[in-house]
């Protein structure tokens, strides 16, 4: 599947006020799929840039938040994986 394709699963999800369970099927998804835990990120950030709504965003931000590290150690997404520095 290309970009553009999980960008419409994503924005299909959070319409459909989707949990964080459901996008976080997408980053496993994406990640089997050959896309690394930075170009995850990258696009879910972009997403997140993109989307106004606060409410249909916070599933989104539970997601940057696990990739990047900032919860539960248990909770770390693709905790093998190392993101790039900003």
């Amino acid at each position: 599947m290309t970009t553009s394709t999980y960008t419409s699963k994503i924005i299909d999800a959070l319409h459909e006020h989707s949990t964080d369970i459901v996008l976080e099927g997408i980053v496993f998804e994406m990640s089997k799929k050959g896309f690394n835990k930075q170009m995850i990120y990258d696009l879910f950030h972009q997403i997140y840039q993109e989307e106004h709504d606060d409410k249909k965003s916070e599933p989104l931000l539970i997601i940057l938040d696990r990739l990047v590290g900032y919860c539960n150690k248990d909770a770390i997404l693709l905790p093998d994986e190392e993101m790039n520095e900003a």
